[in-house]
């Protein structure tokens, strides 16, 4: 992970709320696939 040092919170959350996406995203569409 990076360091959040100095950023406002709601950079962080963002960051962090985009990552998720991709991890979702993934997860979703190995899901699709296998069925």
């Amino acid at each position: 992970m990076l360091s959040h040092e100095g950023l406002p919170p709601e950079r962080e959350t963002l960051e962090y709320a985009w990552q998720m996406e991709i991890i979702v995203g993934k997860i979703s569409a190995r899901v699709t696939s296998i069925q």
